[in-house]
């Protein structure tokens, strides 16, 4: 997060990131948030693709391995719905 955070301050792009994690930023105006316009009526449409990157060669922690799972389990109720 402390890298996305440096990356937006020094540069025109735009980051993604919760509330809590950038409400020291958001009070103190080095980041402002975007609202968005003219939004479908179906927001379904809009979605959100993560993906995880890990070192070659090394082991995933524990916790790192649980996140993932949590990733995939939340993602997997929007993938069933998307499709129908």
């Amino acid at each position: 997060l402390a890298i996305l955070r440096s990356v937006v301050q020094a540069s025109d792009a735009i980051g993604t990131a919760s509330e809590e994690a950038v409400a020291e930023d958001l009070a103190s105006g080095k980041l402002v948030r975007l609202h968005w316009r003219n939004l479908p009526p179906a927001l379904e449409v809009l979605s959100v693709r993560c993906g995880v990157v890990s070192r070659s060669g090394y082991r995933l922690s524990p916790a790192a391995r649980a996140m993932i799972e949590t990733l995939v389990g939340l993602d997997a109720p929007m993938q069933a719905a998307a499709i129908r």
